[in-house]
């Protein structure tokens, strides 16, 4: 039934990627350009920060 009903068109499973990334837009349009993450330089979290700046350049490099 839910495939007759096209539940899940058009979602993109990250997990089928080589990137493990999609361009998929999953929150509202009103917190799309919201930044919650300022990782530092600081132990670990200059690892998330390097990933971050990563993933975001791939997301300008492949947007819609």
């Amino acid at each position: 039934m839910l495939l007759q009903n096209n539940y899940g068109k058009g979602y993109q499973y990250a997990y089928d990627t080589e990137e493990k990334l999609t361009n998929m837009q999953c929150l509202p349009d009103s917190l799309k350009d919201k930044e919650y993450c300022h990782p530092t330089e600081q132990g670990l979290e200059a690892k998330y920060k390097t990933k971050l700046e990563q993933i975001k350049k791939w997301k300008r490099e492949h947007e819609c």
